[in-house]
This record gives C-alpha cells, sequence and structure tokens, in this order.
C-alpha cells in the first residue's frame, strides 16, 4: 500500500518539492511571505514530516498563528528586501504586497485600501543571524511569494554565503496569470541556478553549483514529478484522505503543457515526446486532450 502525503498547498507546490527531495531527511526551508502555517502552505506538509526552517511573514495575525502551530521554527514579524528599513505595505490578506504598482493597481479598484509601514532586511542578513550553531544550515529550498515583490527580495540576498538547493517563486504578476519572471529571472540564472520547471503560477530552479550526485537526484526528481505519485506516494488533501490527488495532478500537469504549446512556448512534438515517456499520461481520455488543444488553439490565435 502506498504511504500517503498530505498536501497543503494551493499550487501542488509541496508535491512537486516531495517529488524532488523525497530522499531529504528532516530538511531545513525558508518561506519568504508563509501567510497562514495550513491553509495554502507550501512548508505544512514539510514540517509535519519534521522539517524546521525559517518563516518570514509581515501581517501580524499570519505571524501570531506561525507561532502558535511551528514552534520549532523560526517565524519572523517583518518583510524581507534589497535594503533595512521600512517599506509601506498594502494590506490585502494572502495579497499583502510592498510592490509600488501594484499597490496603485489595487487602490484604484477598491475604495479603501489598508495600508501599514513595516520592517524590512535583507534576506542575506536573515540567514546570517539564524545559522546552524554547528555551522552554516543547508537550505534545502526557498520559497518566495511576495505580490510582485521578488526582485528586491533576491537583491538583498548573497548567493555566496547561502545556496538554498532549490529556489521557488511566484512567477505571474499579482491576481494574474501573466508570466513575470523576466522581471528577476536573471538574478538566478546569474548566480549560478538552472530552470527546472514551471507548473501554474510558479517556476522552479536548483542550484547547479551542487555536487553532481544531488544535482541528478533533483533534475530526475523534477522530471518524475509529472508522474504525479504513480511510485510510492499517494498524494491527499487533508479533508479527504481516501481521494488522491494524483490522476487530478497529472491532468493539470498536461493541461499546463498543451497552454504552452498554445502560447509557443513549447513545441507539440515535446508533448508527444513527454507522454510516450511517462505511460501515466495513459489515463487521461483523449477527448479531453483533443478539446484542450482546440480551446487553446483558439487562445492563441486572439493572442
Amino acid at each position: 500500500m502506498k504511504e500517503k502525503f498530505v498536501s497543503f498547498a494551493q499550487e501542488f507546490e509541496d508535491c512537486i518539492l516531495f517529488c524532488a527531495l523525497n530522499w531529504v531527511e528532516k530538511g531545513f526551508y525558508v518561506d519568504v511571505g508563509a501567510s497562514d502555517p495550513a491553509i495554502c502552505s507550501v512548508t505544512k506538509a514539510f514540517y509535519d514530516r519534521g522539517w524546521n526552517g525559517i518563516n518570514i511573514e509581515p501581517l501580524k495575525d499570519e505571524y501570531r498563528k506561525l507561532c502558535h502551530d511551528r514552534p520549532r521554527d523560526i517565524n519572523l514579524n517583518i518583510g524581507a528586501g534589497r535594503e533595512n528599513g521600512e517599506m509601506e505595505f498594502a494590506i490585502l490578506g494572502m495579497g499583502t504586497t510592498c510592490d509600488m504598482n501594484a499597490i496603485l493597481k489595487v487602490q484604484d479598484e477598491i475604495s479603501i485600501l489598508n495600508k501599514e509601514t513595516l520592517p524590512i532586511r535583507k534576506l542575506s542578513e536573515i540567514l546570517r543571524e539564524y545559522e546552524d550553531e554547528h555551522g552554516r544550515q543547508t537550505i534545502h529550498f526557498c520559497k518566495i511569494d511576495v505580490e510582485g515583490s521578488e526582485r528586491a527580495v533576491l537583491e538583498g540576498m548573497d548567493f555566496e554565503a547561502h545556496r538554498p538547493w532549490v529556489m521557488l517563486l511566484e512567477a505571474t504578476l499579482p491576481g494574474t496569470s501573466i508570466p513575470s519572471h523576466e522581471r528577476w529571472e536573471d538574478l538566478l540564472i546569474g548566480n549560478g541556478y538552472e530552470y527546472v520547471l514551471s507548473y501554474g503560477i510558479n517556476r522552479y530552479y536548483v542550484d547547479a553549483r551542487l555536487d553532481d550526485r544531488a544535482l541528478l537526484r533533483l533534475r530526475d526528481g523534477f522530471r518524475n514529478a509529472e508522474l504525479c505519485g504513480k511510485g510510492e506516494y499517494d498524494f491527499v488533501t487533508p479533508s479527504n484522505h481516501d481521494k488522491t490527488l494524483n490522476d487530478y495532478m497529472l491532468s493539470r500537469f498536461a493541461r499546463d503543457f498543451i497552454k504552452k504549446i498554445a502560447r509557443g512556448e513549447r513545441t507539440f512534438n515535446e508533448y508527444m515526446t513527454r507522454r510516450r515517456e511517462l505511460k501515466a499520461f495513459g489515463n487521461i481520455p483523449l477527448l479531453k486532450e483533443i478539446e484542450w488543444f482546440g480551446k487553446f488553439v483558439l487562445l492563441r490565435r486572439h493572442m
């Protein structure tokens, strides 16, 4: 019987990361824009498996919840940016941001906007302060979800001192599906990171300077993420442990791939090659694939 992996994340981030990192026991994470300790959390499933890490969350209510639910974690009630100081945030729950363009856009759309000036620190200094007492802590993944301020967070990081194995960033403009990775991706590529996967609103990168064994396992893990637990794990939600997410995840992966074909980002031949490689694609009804192709071809004509 397969072991169940309980997923809490919104876009299967924890499932995807676990496919790449399931061989790591009690690892360490950094979550910039951690938000709620359980709802749509990328790190909750890892914490439940013995991991711990640093949660950076500027909202006071979410911070208090993190302190209560995550006693093994280091929980910080601050933001992260390119410099130490203070910055004005638009308080919009999970959409909270200090990106001024996003603030102005939202301000035009709603009559009352709650703003608050909050402390921010460079991520490099945060990581240096909380290094393991026995030496520098290995960071197995770093998630950055800051609603448009990704570049500022990356500019405040010293990649020579701290190199997470995996970097996961939200890669669309806040509240949209419009890609935004061109605004900050050069900082990762220029610091020796390799792009490995785009799924939903996120992009994943691995440290290409890792030793060959670790790098190979990570690359294989991200490729195998498209199998969605067809191996030894069943991915489930906390509300329904009996219903696996595997087939649903797989269909979402296929649909996302087809959408990239319509956008000209991938080719039909690439899709068919991937489909032949992964027998699990046979679980997706052919009529459903035809429907997606038709829909996204029409979409491309109107782009």
